[in-house]
């Protein structure tokens, strides 16, 4: 069939030889005119396929040994299955001699197979048993037919007692075969509801993170909404101490304005504090992070509290809890720094300033957006006392990079920059100096 070009009753994916030549011994060939019998008809198809069989044809023979005495037939059958396997000829014998089965089963290179029976409708299943022999019911099949009870009682008392405990043995095995395959199939189906359960619990816990998210971000984006109008409010307040510095009262009124949108900033840090150490991730020995002062990934090799060791290839260096985002498969969940305070005394009057952070990152912005958040950032930099900060705004084709570095060239509150190190950016990031006076 396959080598016709028909579709084959066959699992997909299944594979068959091709040969050259198919030889069958199949039906009855006993002739009258030439004097043959049923059994000398076969044995001389047979002898005229040995002597054309060969590795790489097909050979097929029905009732192998069959028409002649059953020990004399078994005899002849597996002489002539032992010469096929010697050749290395392919072949497939169809017998009811137990010897032959027996010598199916321990014999190297053969293999037994059987096909099913159904015995309450009399009809074949068509389906097809590897590794075992089939038995051939014929009691039973004419006790079922109608033949009379007695001959059929008279015939089961003349079985060897060991062929009836091998055949009940046999059909134990066939029994207990197809219930193991009822209760794989069970178990599969077992199996691929529990893998479907699982993964409906775990498209909800998705579902339950991503809301969790979603509420964290609103409220640090309402902090931080609050935090921008207060500080828009507090900075009327710094011009006009900064330009009446004369007028003590006055100072002294705007100094108790101060401290209350002062205190109003603080709580609104300290909530959106609270807000982030809810997103937080505890970080463990071996865990993937990101260096966000340095850009760089590297991997927890010890942890002591709030001070983390970080190995990021050759480096090894330590950073703050605060400093790190934790890199896993779900992506990256950041913990933000809170930025602390910084007093400066101008007299004998205290400003408190708050500090806008060591780093400002500009990656993404215009050139025009980048020269005012620099602008606004060295003002509270200096404002806040801090000494150095680091600007970042990536390598890219260098536009952004000339246009920070010209805008701290032209600023009154930088002493001097320089481009940051391997290890901190390279020409990605610029560190500049802080005036003091």
């Amino acid at each position: 069939m396959a080598q016709s070009g028909l579709h084959i009753p066959a699992q997909s994916g299944s594979k068959l030889s091709i040969f050259k030549d198919v030889f069958a011994d199949i039906g009855d060939e006993q002739s009258i005119e030439q004097s043959l019998s049923t059994f000398s008809s076969h044995v001389t198809n047979i002898i005229r396929i040995l002597k054309k069989a060969n590795v790489q044809t097909l050979v097929l023979l029905d009732e192998l040994g069959a028409g002649t005495d059953p020990q004399d037939g078994a005899a002849l059958a597996q002489g002539i299955l032992t010469y096929l396997m010697e050749k290395r000829i392919p072949n497939l014998v169809a017998t009811h001699y137990p010897a032959l089965k027996s010598f199916a089963h321990v014999t190297p290179g053969t293999l037994n197979a059987s096909m099913a029976f159904d015995l309450k409708s009399l009809r074949p299943t068509y389906r097809l048993n590897i590794g075992l022999p089939g038995k051939s019911n014929a009691l039973l099949i004419a006790e079922r037919l109608g033949m009379p009870l007695p001959i059929i009682e008279t015939a089961r008392d003349t079985f060897d007692p060991n062929e009836q405990q091998a055949d009940n043995l046999l059909e134990e095995i066939l029994r207990q075969r197809d219930q193991a395959r009822t209760e794989r199939q069970l178990a599969e189906e077992s199996h691929q509801a529990a893998d479907a359960l699982n993964q409906r619990l775990q498209d909800r816990l998705d579902g339950i993170e991503e809301e969790k998210q979603r509420i964290l971000a609103a409220a640090r984006e309402d902090a931080d909404k609050e935090i921008e109008t207060l500080m828009d409010e507090l900075e009327p307040l710094r011009r006009a101490l900064r330009t009446k510095r004369d007028a003590l009262a006055e100072i002294k009124a705007l100094q108790s304005q101060l401290g209350d949108i002062q205190e109003g900033l603080e709580r609104s840090r300290e909530r959106k504090r609270k807000v982030e150490t809810a997103n937080q991730v505890p970080v463990q020995v071996g865990d993937r992070v990101q260096l966000r002062s340095l850009g760089m990934n590297g991997e927890i090799i010890s942890v002591d509290g709030e001070d983390i060791e970080v190995q990021a290839g050759a480096l090894r260096m330590r950073a703050q809890l605060s400093d790190i985002e934790l890199v896993n498969k779900a992506g990256r969940v950041k913990k933000t720094k809170t930025a602390g305070s910084t007093h400066r005394h101008d007299g004998s009057i205290s400003l408190v300033h708050p500090s806008p952070g060591m780093e400002l990152d500009l990656r993404g912005q215009t050139s025009e957006e980048a020269r005012e958040s620099l602008q606004a950032y060295l003002e509270d930099a200096y404002l806040a006392g801090l000494h150095m900060v680091r600007i970042i705004h990536g390598k890219g084709t260098g536009r952004l990079r000339s246009v920070i570095r010209s805008a701290l060239d032209k600023s009154g509150r930088v002493r001097s920059w320089e481009h940051g190190l391997q290890s901190e950016g390279g020409e990605g990031v610029t560190i500049a100096r802080i005036r003091t006076e």
